[in-house]
Parts: C-alpha cells; structure tokens; sequence
C-alpha cells in the first residue's frame, strides 16, 4: 500500500526531498515518490505545472505519489488537486472540494458563520460595482484588512488605518482578483494546526505560532 509505506518512511522522506523544496521558486513542483520492492530508496521526478503537465500525463501510470509543492491559484484551490484525482495519482493534503473552499475566503466565512463560529464583519467588494469607501467604512470600521478572495498568503493585502488609504488598498488587491474583501482588523496571534488523516483516524499535530 503506497499509503501506508509513505506514513512509515514519512521522516526519511522529507529529508531526501528538503534540498528539492529549498530550492523551489514560487511556482513549486510536484515530486511523485516511487517505492521499489517497497524499499525506501525514492525516485523524485519535478514536474513543474507551468510547463510539464503533459508529461505528467503521460507519465502517470508510473507515479506512486505526488507531492504537491504549489501556492496560491492552482496549486492550493483544487485545480491541481483535481487533475491528479482523474489520473488516479495519490497525493498529500486536503482533495479538490477542501481546496476550493479554503481558497475562498468569502465561502469559508459562510461556512464558519454557519457552524456557529465568530467571523469579523465583512464586505464583499467587486471591480464592476464598487462601494463608496464611506459605505466600507461604516460596515467594518478601521482599521480595516483588504485583500484578494482567492490570493494566497499576504499577496495583495494590505492593512488599511486611514480612511484615504482605503481606495490605493482596494486597487492593490484589484490587481490579483476581480472581487476583493474588505474585513475588520482583529489584532492577535497567527496559529496554525496541521491535522494528518481523515476522520476517526485523524491525528492532531502541535500548534505553531
């Protein structure tokens, strides 16, 4: 079970593969792992999307497991994600329909507010029909965070504290999508959770600040 033998060599794994991710641009790669006579020796192969998705293709009946080293549209959204799943190619994190919606800030807040959890007020701001910044202003408050729905990271974000600051913000983030959201500031401790599995077999990992 490739699977399996990728979870029991899991840490020499990431130390064959390190050199290969410190060298990675933005753009990323994705590095299918082969297991011969379920040894642990690894077969890495870059494949990067910007040039080598038809070799990928061709290639997928000899891939074991590929793991995607990508950020941002296309690598964290499902579209990456859904190509492998119809080439039957397994791989590491969350399928096509988590990607998608975790790449969605403003779906991921619906899906928040409807389990019961506390989002900071929002609006919705688009390139067609922009509001005044006043109207902005008046629903969020300042400070106020603006940034792309479907960017990665801090790509286009910017943390507006003047009310004149607002429209130079919304251009910067109009830059990397059609449809910006504008969000109260909350002033905190970034944490993140990586969980392993699916389910009843889900394991937690530390929290990292």
């Amino acid at each position: 079970n490739t699977l399996g033998l990728f979870e029991k060599h899991l840490e020499r794994i990431v130390e064959l593969i390190q050199p290969e991710m410190n060298a990675l641009d933005m753009l990323g790669v994705v590095i299918d792992v082969c297991f011969p006579d379920g040894d642990v020796s690894l077969c890495l192969h870059r494949y990067d999307p910007q040039n080598d998705l038809e070799k990928l293709v061709t290639n997928a009946d000899q891939i074991d497991f590929a793991l995607i080293i990508l950020h941002g549209p296309h690598g964290e959204d499902g579209t990456i994600q859904g190509l492998l799943d119809l080439l039957n190619i397994p791989y590491q994190g969350s399928g096509v329909l988590g990607s998608a919606l975790a790449m969605d800030k403003i779906v991921s807040k619906q899906i928040y507010a409807q389990a019961g959890l506390r989002i900071p007020p929002y609006q919705v701001v688009t390139r067609e029909a922009p509001p005044h910044s006043e109207q902005i202003l008046s629903q969020v408050g300042l400070p106020v965070v603006v940034k792309p729905v479907k960017g990665g990271s801090s790509i286009g974000m910017s943390i507006v504290r003047e009310p004149d600051d607002l429209s130079s913000a919304l251009a910067a983030a109009f830059e990397c999508d059609e449809v910006v959201l504008a969000e109260r500031y909350i002033k905190g401790v970034e944490v993140t959770g990586a969980v392993l599995g699916n389910q009843s077999k889900a394991d937690q990992f530390f929290l990292a600040q």
